[in-house]
């Protein structure tokens, strides 16, 4: 990690599965002498370490290693759908917000939502599809509690995806296409 036998390499994010979730982990040195920097930073055909200095090349395979990080889908920008924003933002993943409200989109942007959407908008399925490259979401958080979007958890998951429902709405029907689950192989805890 963090070094190689050129910046292609030394950039290059370590990648592991571990406990169901997609981690990469970039490292970069941040030498203090300026003298040492370009003796020592990898380069086009160049061995060398990687280097915090070169925040441009830094944040570029920051923002490579996140396209391929776990999406997560969050239902409801309430106090809870915020707070799960802000967590698996912070933990790098990628956020997509579902939710009506535009002054909610916006508050989930400014906590790490990188996108979002309007649930009851006519292309929202279409949207998330074209948002996680065709794949679905390999978590979704159902944090509103509205019954439509706890039937749309299942339709945005995708293979092999979990979904967490903690919006409350007890005793309420809805249909939902239940098969999902069983066709998706998804995990749902509550």
């Amino acid at each position: 990690i963090g070094i190689g036998l050129d910046d292609a390499q030394a950039y290059r994010p370590f990648r592991r599965t571990t406990k169901g979730k997609r981690i990469a982990v970039i490292g970069a040195t941040q030498w203090h002498d300026g003298k040492l920097v370009s003796a020592w930073t990898a380069g086009p055909g160049k061995p060398g370490l990687a280097s915090a200095k070169d925040v441009p090349r830094l944040l570029r395979a920051v923002r490579a290693a996140r396209e391929t990080s776990d999406t997560v889908v969050v239902f409801g920008a309430g106090p809870i759908g915020l707070c799960t924003v802000a967590a698996a933002s912070f933990k790098g993943e990628r956020v997509i917000i579902a939710e009506p409200d535009p002054a909610r989109r916006e508050l989930a942007a400014q906590l790490g939502a990188e996108h979002g959407l309007d649930p009851t908008s006519a292309d929202f399925l279409e949207r998330v599809q074209e948002l996680t490259s065709g794949r679905g979401a390999d978590v979704v958080v159902e944090a509103s509690g509205k019954l439509p979007a706890m039937a749309a958890t299942l339709l945005v998951a995708g293979y092999g995806g979990r979904i967490v429902n903690v919006g409350i709405n007890v005793g309420d029907e809805y249909p939902a296409r239940l098969g999902l689950i069983v066709e998706k192989q998804l995990s749902l805890r509550g």
